[in-house]
C-alpha cells in the first residue's frame, strides 16, 4: 500500500513536469519548423552604375535600385520594408562623417507599391541622386524622401560615402546592417549622360 501511494505521489509530482517539458520541446519544434521553411533574404545593387532619368521638373538624375532576394522555395517574407540606418561621409582627412537620417527612412519600393511588401521572390527598392545641383555640374544630391523624413546630401566625384541598410519583415527577426559603398566611375559626357563621373554604388563590409 505504501509502494503505491508512493507511485501516485510521483505521478502527481512528474505529470506537471513532463507537461512543461513537453509545452517547450512543442515550442522548440514550432521554432525549428519556422526557420527550416521560413524566409531568407539577402541584398544585391541591381546595375552599379545605376539608370539614367528625368525628374519631374526635366532635372537630369540617376537611379539605383537596391534588390531583395528570397530563397522562392521558402515561405514569402511578410510586409518586408528596407531602412536608411546610418548615412557616412569620408572627408578629406580620412575620417567619416556621421550625416545619419535623424530617424531610420523606408526605401520606396520601384513599382510605387509604397514601402511595405510581401516578397516571395525578390523585389527592389530605389534609391535617386540628382545631378547638377547648386551650379555643380558634376556633383550630385541623393534624393530619399518618404512621409515626412528625408535623406538630402551632397557628394561629389572622388567623395565616398557608406550606408547602413537594414531589412525588416514581420516574419523573421532583426538583421545585421548591410553595407552600401558609393564611390565614382568616370564616363564620357554625352547629351543623355552629361556627367564626366557617375555615383557606383556596391555592397560593402
Amino acid at each position: 500500500m505504501a509502494e503505491e501511494n508512493g507511485w501516485v505521489v510521483f505521478a502527481q509530482v512528474a505529470s506537471p513536469i513532463v507537461a512543461l517539458a513537453l509545452g517547450v520541446v512543442g515550442v522548440w519544434k514550432e521554432k525549428i519548423k519556422s526557420w527550416m521553411s521560413g524566409p531568407r533574404l539577402d541584398l544585391e545593387v541591381h546595375q552599379p552604375q545605376g539608370h539614367f532619368t528625368h525628374d519631374q521638373r526635366n532635372r537630369p538624375m540617376r537611379y539605383y535600385l537596391v534588390r531583395v532576394r528570397n530563397d522562392p522555395n521558402r515561405d514569402a517574407a511578410l510586409k518586408v520594408c528596407v531602412r536608411i540606418e546610418s548615412l557616412h561621409k569620408l572627408t578629406a582627412n580620412g575620417s567619416w562623417e556621421d550625416r545619419s537620417p535623424a530617424v531610420p527612412v523606408l526605401l520606396e519600393q520601384s513599382s510605387g507599391l509604397g514601402t511595405r511588401v510581401d516578397i516571395r521572390s525578390y523585389d527592389a527598392f530605389n534609391i535617386g541622386f540628382m545631378g547638377g545641383i547648386s551650379g555643380k555640374p558634376d556633383h550630385f544630391q541623393i534624393q530619399i524622401h518618404k512621409q515626412f523624413f528625408s535623406v538630402s546630401s551632397e557628394v561629389a566625384p572622388g567623395e565616398k560615402m557608406k550606408f547602413g541598410l537594414e531589412i525588416q519583415a514581420d516574419n523573421l527577426p532583426p538583421s545585421k546592417p548591410k553595407y552600401l559603398m558609393l564611390t565614382w566611375q568616370d564616363n564620357q559626357p554625352t547629351q543623355k549622360c552629361p556627367w564626366s563621373a557617375i555615383p557606383v554604388l556596391s555592397l560593402s563590409d
